[in-house]
């Protein structure tokens, strides 16, 4: 689950790496307790459904219930909120970080001044 909205190629922040995570809990929890599937037509229509599969385990066949399909309702209403911020472009709610510790507190000298102090500064010399 989490691998769906946080795929392993891909080099993310550590704020989007939170909110996948969210994400990735939301629909979780949303769809953790659904029921298992039915037959809607045919023959056994009403039944339960099971996926029967070869088990290297077991070293035979096994049936395991077939769930019903996910819901993702909440979705849309997440996103619409999203939209309707950017729209307004409300940037209120987004908190941004004091990167003012990582920056240079002066000016960057010249390349050649930088490149002779480390040539001067060998103890090999």
């Amino acid at each position: 689950m989490y691998l769906k909205y946080l795929p392993k190629l891909t080099h993310f922040s550590h704020e989007v790496m939170m909110h996948g995570t969210m994400l990735a809990a939301l629909d979780h929890n949303k769809n953790a307790n659904r029921q298992q599937a039915v037959y809607q037509d045919g023959q056994a229509k009403g039944e339960l459904r099971y996926k029967v599969a070869w088990s290297k385990v077991h070293k035979g066949f096994r049936a395991r219930p077939v769930l019903e399909k996910k819901n993702y309702s909440y979705m849309r209403k997440m996103i619409g909120a999203a939209l309707s911020l950017a729209e307004k472009g409300n940037k209120a709610e987004v908190t941004r970080r004091d990167r003012t510790h990582i920056m240079a507190t002066e000016d960057r000298p010249p390349r050649e001044e930088v490149i002779l102090k480390r040539q001067q500064l060998s103890r090999f010399h």
